[in-house]
């Protein structure tokens, strides 16, 4: 996979990921409302976008973490993990509406993917649900200076696991 970020690149701006489908278990929203908008989530997810980065972990890895809006106002993204010049690890993202609320999507592949739904978690934070998935069951970005602490949590074998990222914006210094 050696050199494949210049390409996922090109990919991100021509391609979406699959819409995956929202817990069945939400509330559907009968309002007919958009979600991004009728949350206060518009200023986090304006903010969200761009092309974040962070520091070189002790292994020679970076995580990047890519957003847009598409021209149907849907939120897509990228996360990889860089080791030097080869790709590592890749997921394809998106923040959209459906009836059950606003859903973030990951998939790591054609079979592999996951819908969180969106909490409510307070004026500064996105929060998404998912407690029936393995891991993470928790997405949550605050934003951090110039930049995001996003952390994906879960229980794992009956014990809690979390990861932690601490976004900066590509070019920004540490």
């Amino acid at each position: 996979m050696r050199h494949l970020f210049p390409l996922l690149l090109l990919a991100f701006s021509c391609d979406a990921p699959n819409e995956a489908t929202p817990d069945p278990k939400a509330a559907p929203d009968t309002t007919g409302q958009n979600h991004m908008s009728t949350l206060g989530t518009e200023h986090l997810l304006a903010r969200l976008q761009g092309h974040w980065t962070t520091p070189t972990d002790s292994d020679g890895t970076v995580f990047h973490e890519l957003w847009r809006t598409d021209p149907n106002g849907r939120m897509t993204g990228i996360g990889c993990v860089l080791a030097g010049t080869d790709t590592v690890f890749i997921e394809h993202l998106a923040i959209h509406d459906t009836d059950s609320g606003l859903v973030y999507d990951v998939d790591i592949s054609e079979t592999d993917g996951a819908a969180f739904l969106l909490s409510p978690s307070g004026p500064d934070s996105l929060l998404f649900l998912n407690p029936a998935h393995d891991f993470p069951q928790r997405v949550l970005y605050v934003p951090e200076g110039d930049g995001w602490h996003a952390l994906v949590d879960g229980v794992v074998n009956g014990k809690v696991r979390e990861e932690h990222f601490h976004l900066r914006p590509l070019n920004a210094t540490p």
